[in-house]
Formats: structure tokens, C-alpha cells, sequence
């Protein structure tokens, strides 16, 4: 499974707070390490049921990676994971419609034909919209580049906000959409 560009960002464990939507929004951790410390920054919302945090694989990764129950990363059909990414630490983006622009052109640029299409905005909680585009392999491409995602794309204060799902095949990805529909509904600002 290939992740998005915007995935560089290095993030820590992830918890769950109670089962309705969670305000604070963007959780903050700062963790000593030999050199300094390590900044983890990620949205707060609901493991959607039948769904699981794979601490490893979001440590490795750099986002907040969910797998199906029963799966990891390296063998799930589907993943979905979320990204805060600090704005200060991306001084050439400049704006929303940037940082969607770029992660466009680098899909672009990494798979040849890739069918890039505007869906509907997704809402969040508190009635937000998220900007939501699906990415999909030219027909009859298969192999490690050809993952079928969603993402939404939004922004709060000094963070732009990425929600990924993506998927081995357009059944998984099926499958997984109304998973991926949750998560961003229990995603309050």
C-alpha cells in the first residue's frame, strides 16, 4: 500500500476518548528523543466500527493509520488515515487549494493516466465541508500503483487537514467507504 505524499509527517500512538465526537480537534504530543524532541501532531475522530489504529504502522508512517480488524497494514485490503499537517512547516504551500493542486500533480507525475475526479464535499460533524476528490489507476493498470483512494482535504487554524482512505481494488475501496464516511463525520473543528 502507497500513502500520499502529505503522509511524511511522523505521528505518535493514538487514543480514543469515549465514543462520540471529540472537540479538541487536533491532538498535540512532544516526545524527548536523543536530539531534541519529536512533535506528533494528528485529528481527533472515531475509530469507525470494525476498524482498528495500527500503532506500528502509524509510527512508521507517519500518520494515524486504521486497518480492518484482523489486518495490518502490510496486508489490508483497504487502509484509511488522517494527517494535521502544520502549515509553518510548509512555507511553500500557501493555501488549501495549493496543497490539493500539489498532491494532485505528484499522483500525476507518479502514475501515468491516473483519473483524478471532484466528488461531492464530505461534512463533518459540526457541519463542515471537506473538499473530497477520488484517485483511481488508468483502466487495466494494476500493481503497487494502482490503489484506489479517496481524500479529503480541509483546513483548521495552523493545520491543513488530510483524510485518506485507500484501497488494493475498487471492491475494497467499496467496501471501505462508508468506514471512510464516519471517520470524517466524527471529525468536529
Amino acid at each position: 500500500m502507497k500513502l500520499r505524499p502529505a503522509a511524511a509527517f511522523v505521528l505518535a500512538s493514538w487514543y480514543l476518548i469515549g465514543s462520540s465526537p471529540i472537540s479538541a480537534a487536533i491532538f498535540k504530543l512532544a516526545v524527548p528523543e536523543e536530539h531534541g524532541l519529536h512533535l506528533y501532531w494528528w485529528p481527533q475522530v472515531k475509530v469507525p466500527d470494525g476498524w482498528v489504529h495500527d500503532e506500528k504502522a502509524s509510527r512508521s508512517t507517519g500518520t494515524n493509520m486504521l486497518v480492518p480488524k484482523g489486518e495490518s497494514f502490510a496486508n489490508a485490503p483497504s487502509v484509511m488515515y488522517g494527517e494535521a499537517l502544520y502549515k509553518p512547516r510548509m512555507p511553500e504551500t500557501h493555501s488549501l487549494e495549493q496543497l490539493i493542486s500539489d498532491d494532485k500533480l505528484d499522483f500525476q507525475d507518479r502514475t501515468l493516466g491516473i483519473v483524478i475526479s471532484a466528488l461531492p464535499d464530505l461534512k463533518t460533524s459540526d457541519g463542515r465541508s471537506l473538499r473530497c476528490f477520488s484517485f483511481s489507476p488508468p483502466k487495466g493498470s494494476s500493481g503497487s500503483n494502482a490503489n484506489w483512494e479517496w481524500t479529503a482535504f480541509g483546513e483548521e487554524g495552523d493545520f491543513y487537514l488530510v483524510f485518506t482512505v485507500s484501497a488494493q481494488s475498487q471492491t475494497a475501496l467499496k467496501e471501505a467507504l462508508p468506514a471512510f464516511r464516519r471517520l470524517i463525520a466524527s471529525y468536529s473543528w
